[in-house]
């Protein structure tokens, strides 16, 4: 996407070198339109987090059944993972939405999610940086996670005037795992960025900005 970016200020051979490196990730990273775990994987595993719509448009023709092959996978993730449809993915779950534990080591350090549980923690985060660019850059299949999401935490702080206090970590119940601390980038800096992409997010927004 650096590529197309520079294609577009600048011209020359950027975008062209984008277009091939986003050809052979359609080729590799994919079971038809549905994002694989990765080129070597087989298994059967989804990680919202991957999921890059906003991207993935300007990539072309070649990319147009994605965005709607994986809106639904996402979608069936975060009804599945807690029951509500808040917004909440577990760092990992099944293309049909089932939650699944993480497959070997993952980086956990300030949420001590359960060993053996899914949870929300540092792969999930991206999801709402991930979707909210979308928003940001006219994505059509975007705004009802957004809803979603900030519904869930304008309610948890302040109507968002207090993200900087949101926990690194959350659990299949919808609550702040006990141990998950506060204060980290990793998680309120997509806030803001899917706070950018609606009304209802003007002061998580600016909270997460400052």
């Amino acid at each position: 996407y650096a590529l197309f970016m520079a294609g577009k200020q600048w011209g020359g051979s950027y975008a062209a070198a984008g277009g091939a490196m986003a050809g052979v990730a359609r080729m590799k990273d994919f079971n038809g339109d549905v994002l694989k775990a990765g080129d070597s994987w087989t298994d059967n595993r989804y990680n919202p987090s991957y999921f890059s719509p906003g991207f993935y448009t300007a990539f072309g023709a070649a990319w147009s059944g994605v965005n709607a092959a994986n809106y639904p996978v996402l979608d069936a993730c975060d009804q599945q993972f807690s029951g509500a449809s808040d917004g909440l993915v577990p760092d990992w779950c099944q293309p049909t939405g089932a939650p699944m534990a993480p497959s070997g080591a993952q980086v956990t350090s300030g949420t001590l999610c359960p060993e053996g549980q899914a949870c929300y923690t540092y792969d999930a985060a991206r999801t709402p940086w991930r979707i909210g660019f979308d928003a940001c850059t006219g994505g059509a299949g975007a705004s009802a996670y957004i809803t979603r999401l900030l519904t869930k935490f304008n309610a948890a702080y302040e109507n968002g005037a207090r993200i900087d206090l949101m926990k690194a970590g959350w659990g299949s119940t919808g609550a702040a795992l006990e141990t998950a601390v506060d204060n980290e980038m990793a998680f309120i800096g997509p806030m803001g960025v899917a706070a950018m992409a609606s009304a209802s997010g003007t002061a998580m927004r600016d909270r997460a900005f400052r």
